[in-house]
């Protein structure tokens, strides 16, 4: 019974549908537009927050997460300068690593400045010499368009080797080509380091950078900064998961250095700025759900 009244209403419907091709017509366009609409919003919509989201990770410090020795305490609201400054090492490092897991990636920085010249150009040029691990390879400031990165065992057994910036190879190479300063040896501080990589131009950037491997870049800086502390940093994959890292990392510091952990070690990150893009974010895609409703 029920077979006969479902194939009875199919037949009316097609009945109906040959009798008014127009109207059908219509219907039919109006369903594919108002599903392509419907796609083609949420897809602008990802592709938009997607873009957004890299130019949060490449362009600003909101995703990272820095860890850093006191240098001072305070009593009575005055500073005094630590004796028993904290050293943060590779394998705490390796500690804040496993214990952030895949929410960030995790490195260890010390930066500073250095006069860089060469044996056959003597005449000083400043650069902002960044020690660090082989794993920021792929969150450097820009591609590399010759030769390589530095690698974990060139870390390891800090070699004297160095990734410069476009800029920085421009200066020191003195009218060739950046990409023939691979395999040159540059000197910073007096201290040899051999030019494995050089970065690309990126747009009219004049920011004159060079990496090394940590341990090397120790002796690479002016003689003022050699003895500042090494930080560790850590990147989180995405906006939302920075509270949840610096709740890990303050969880493995109290474990580490008791309750007064903060007293030792600072841990730093830019939540005010954070709390703004995920609210930004958040507005964002309500904003586009309403519109595609």
């Amino acid at each position: 019974m029920l077979d006969r009244i479902a194939a009875s209403s199919l037949r009316v419907g097609f009945d109906t549908l040959r009798s008014n091709p127009l109207r059908t017509l219509l219907s039919t366009l109006g369903i594919i537009m108002g599903v392509a609409a419907l796609v083609s919003v949420l897809s602008l919509g990802d592709g938009m927050e997607r873009f957004a989201r890299d130019q949060i990770s490449q362009t600003t410090d909101l995703q990272t997460v820095t860890l850093a020795p006191s240098l001072f305490r305070t009593v009575d609201g005055q500073r005094f300068p630590r004796t028993d400054v904290v050293s943060l090492t590779r394998e705490d490092a390796d500690a804040v690593a496993s214990v952030v897991g895949e929410a960030g990636i995790t490195t260890m920085v010390l930066s500073g400045q250095a006069l860089v010249s060469t044996r056959a150009d003597t005449t000083p040029h400043i650069a902002q010499v960044v020690g660090t691990l082989a794993n920021v390879a792929a969150d450097l400031p820009a591609k590399i368009a010759a030769g390589r990165f530095f690698t974990d065992d060139e870390v390891r057994r800090d070699a004297a080797v160095v990734v410069v910036s476009a800029p920085l190879a421009a200066q020191v190479a003195k009218g060739r080509a950046a990409a023939s300063l691979v395999g040159d040896t540059v000197l910073f501080q007096g201290q040899p380091r051999q030019v494995i990589g050089v970065l690309a131009s990126v747009g009219d950037s004049r920011t004159v950078l060079a990496f090394m491997p940590i341990g090397a870049a120790k002796s690479a800086l002016a003689p003022a900064l050699v003895g500042r502390p090494t930080t560790i940093a850590v990147k989180a994959r995405a906006v939302e998961d920075v509270p949840v890292i610096r709740d890990r990392v303050g969880a493995w510091l109290a474990n580490r250095y008791g309750p007064a952990w903060s007293d030792r070690v600072s841990v730093t990150t830019n939540q005010a700025r954070v709390d703004q893009a995920r609210q930004g974010m958040l507005l964002f895609k309500i904003f586009m759900g309403a519109l595609t409703g």
